[in-house]
């Protein structure tokens, strides 16, 4: 069953596994995020609009 426009759902954190969080970040920075946190292993950023978040997480290989 849809849900009705009132009740759908809203993102608000999501983490993507990243083989290099530099240019990953430099990536959604162009795209309009806004740095949060910024770090060799991990990054934060915030969307152009609305409270929804991307955290990207270093890891030695993709899933």
């Amino acid at each position: 069953m849809p849900l009705k426009k009132a009740e759908a759902m809203q993102l608000n954190q999501i983490t993507l596994p990243a083989l290099d969080v530099e240019a990953a970040r430099d990536f959604y920075i162009k795209l309009g995020f806004t740095l949060i946190v910024d770090g060799d292993q991990y990054a934060r950023l915030q969307a152009p609009k609305g409270g929804t978040t991307l955290s990207l997480q270093r890891v030695e290989a993709l899933p």
